[in-house]
């Protein structure tokens, strides 16, 4: 079952004057979630960049990341591994299983007025290892 606890604390750096890098925790101070995002707090208007905050609660909106993003399972293992690009998937997409086996790996891409498109080959894999299923989308 994927991790829906919220997060107990978030750490948010400035990265430029547009862009955050933000990462959520959990109650045992493991890594839940980082991505980089389009969007600045209130807190980092106007301070310099590399200065980082950290809030109990911070919430993203969905349209915002841009670059990897990454949530994680509780034990510390990779959950989703998602890129983005001005906040549409649009890259590499992977999905893993608790164990940290990859269980879905393809790329998204942005075509003019589509978002979020699957392209190329997707693999899926069973919790062995083993791949189970091979398609290729245009």
């Amino acid at each position: 079952m994927p991790p829906d606890d919220p997060a107990v604390k978030t750490q948010i750096t400035k990265k430029s004057a547009t862009k955050i890098f933000i990462e959520r925790f959990w109650a045992d101070d493991k890594i839940k979630f980082s991505a980089t995002c389009l969007e600045m707090p209130d807190a980092l208007d106007d301070e310099d960049v590399g200065t980082k905050i950290t809030l109990e609660e911070y919430e993203t909106d969905d349209n915002t990341k841009d670059g990897i993003a990454i949530w994680y399972w509780e034990n510390g293992n990779k959950w989703k591994e998602y890129t983005f690009v001005n906040g549409y998937l649009d890259g590499s997409y992977k999905i893993f299983y608790e164990n940290g086996d990859i269980r879905v790996k393809g790329e998204r891409d942005t075509i003019g007025d589509k978002k979020e498109v699957r392209i190329g080959t997707w693999e899926y894999y069973d919790e062995d290892g083993n791949k189970t299923e091979t398609i290729w989308s245009e």
